[in-house]
């Protein structure tokens, strides 16, 4: 049987109404007032057809995730539960009112009460009186302030927007969020309430970058392996194409940018929502981004090629650099081991071209891994144990990189430390034959103190490869490239200073830009003709 209570208590003119639906007797708590924190109503909904407040008042008992409606007979909105935590009480002279669930009241209280609950429910909270404010608190809240909690259909769920502190791709966005703890995954959009407050979170921590078009968020979801098919099969549009959608029922949040989602291989699709830079067209919108650079090295096969080339070249020189230095300290310290490195250079001088081909090697297999690992993990997942293979390959490809990587610059290292020594004892000799021989050592040192700087900027890269991501990893091959080439010139021109001032001082820019384009210059050559003699005669 349906009834209705209203009890008037005039000091602060609450109304208490009672109302059965779906077989439960719910509870409203009425009063004049309304949500006092504006940046909490935002998540609340503005209902454009609801009639008189007592409507607006059912439209919420029909809700299971309605908390409380507040508004006036032209208007109403309603908020769920964990979407607001102060109402501030007024009179009628506001002209607004609030209603909030609560337990059934089994009587009328004979006097205000400053305190209710609604316990009833998974979503328990209590609601206190003080100062002209209700204060709403809840059973269940997030660990910080930074996450923000929504209802979903498994219940209440934190999120929260996270700042890189690089650039990062999908593959280690997913790691990332994961690696927060054993509950936390990353997160799609539930509800247009979960879209705004990713929008708005990603813009006011996300900073400027005013050279960009756009910056980005990464969602949840991956590309149905299904739809790469061609043609696209007709269950792939939108957001139908796309799957892995941890606790969630509800997809109409997800607006694309014209002309996404694309189903073009050989590149897995992720899903982001686009954050206007300088471009506002697609803010907020949702793109599946392709794997940018491993797509861009594709596509230019040419600059890809000579960038692995020279790659390749200056890790071989490198390597033919530091078994210098260590043939040098070997010779200088045990001159009868000479015949024995001079075997050993000349075996090496005939086999250098498996120097080339063990280090490409190399390279090509850890290429190969990381595209593979990431393929794996942005597109064609389909269980979490998949996933948990793929991230164990992931780890391993990169973790052996770095290894790899630092164990060759600590070789470089320790090699190029053993001119040192060497240096050492020059000074020492006293002898003119050494003293003169100091001279051309020169060479050594510089070639050194230059080794020694850059690679110990790489090794500085390296220990802050998390934070320059893809960035360091590049610069630290950049460094490599341009500096093995410098290692060798310019120490080789500081130790001869002479030849370099004669460059300077007898260059001719003619001569230059002949030899330069190979042009040869005629010259006529005649024979001498001999002066005759000439004969004076005195007279």
């Amino acid at each position: 049987m349906e009834f209705d209570q209203i009890l008037v208590i005039l000091m602060l003119r609450n109304f208490l109404s009672t109302k059965h639906f779906n077989n439960e007797s719910v509870n409203l708590l009425l009063f004049w007032g309304y949500p006092s924190d504006t940046s909490e109503t935002k998540y609340c909904d503005v209902q454009s057809e609801s009639g008189n407040f007592e409507s607006c008042m059912d439209l919420c008992l029909k809700s299971n995730t309605c908390m409380l409606a507040f508004g006036t007979d032209n208007s109403c909105t309603l908020c769920d539960t964990y979407s607001i935590s102060v109402i501030t009480q007024t009179n009628a002279s506001n002209g607004i009112k609030t209603a909030i669930k609560i337990d059934q009241q089994q009587q009328c209280p004979s006097m205000q009460t400053d305190f209710y609950t609604r316990s009833n429910t998974p979503d328990k909270y209590t609601l206190s009186f003080s100062n002209s404010t209700w204060k709403v608190s809840y059973g269940k809240k997030c660990v910080t302030d930074s996450w923000k909690i929504f209802l979903r259909p498994a219940g209440p769920t934190c999120i929260k927007v996270e700042k890189a502190l690089k650039f990062i791709n999908y593959a280690d966005a997913m790691n990332f969020c994961r690696a927060q703890g054993n509950l936390i995954a990353p997160a799609g959009l539930q509800s247009e309430h979960e879209r705004h407050f990713i929008l708005e979170t990603a813009k006011s921590i996300g900073g400027a970058y005013p050279t960009l078009e756009y910056t980005s968020v990464w969602l949840t979801g991956t590309m149905k392996i299904a739809c790469y098919q061609q043609p696209t099969p007709s269950n792939c549009t939108d957001i139908k194409a796309f799957q892995a959608f941890a606790w969630q029922n509800n997809f109409d949040s997800y607006k694309f940018a014209p002309g996404y989602p694309t189903f073009v291989r050989p590149s897995s699709k992720c899903l982001q929502m686009m954050i206007a830079q300088k471009s506002e067209d697609w803010d907020g919108m949702i793109t599946n981004t392709v794997l940018a650079d491993i797509i861009q090295l594709l596509t230019v096969p040419s600059m890809w090629f000579l960038a692995f080339a020279l790659h390749i070249i200056t890790q071989v020189f490198q390597l033919l650099i530091s078994l210098v230095a260590i043939r040098k300290f070997i010779i200088y310290f045990y001159p009868s081991s000479i015949p024995r490195v001079v075997d050993i250079q000349k075996t090496l001088t005939k086999y250098i071209w498996t120097l080339y081909v063990s280090i490409m090697m190399k390279e090509l297999i850890c290429l190969y891994r990381s595209i593979i690992s990431t393929v794996t993990i942005c597109g064609e997942e389909e269980t979490i144990t998949l996933y948990s293979v793929s991230q164990s390959l992931l780890h391993s490809h990169k973790f052996l990189m770095k290894v790899s990587y630092f164990m060759f610059n600590l070789f470089y290292l320790i090699s190029s430390s053993l001119y040192i020594p060497v240096v050492i004892s020059l000074k020492k000799t006293k002898s003119l034959k050494y003293s003169k021989k100091s001279k051309s050592q020169r060479y050594i040192v510089l070639q050194t103190v230059a080794v020694l700087f850059f690679k110990t900027l790489s090794t500085l890269i390296i220990s802050f490869s998390y934070y320059l991501g893809t960035f360091g990893f590049f610069s630290i091959i950049a460094i490599d490239i341009v500096s093995t080439p410098f290692i060798v010139q310019i120490s080789y021109l500081c130790m001869n200073k002479n030849s370099v001032k004669r460059i300077f001082t007898e260059f001719k820019f003619a001569n230059f830009m002949r030899i330069l384009m190979d042009i040869e210059v005629k010259s006529t050559v005649e024979p001498e003709i001999p002066k005759p003699e000439i004969e004076t005669t005195r007279v």
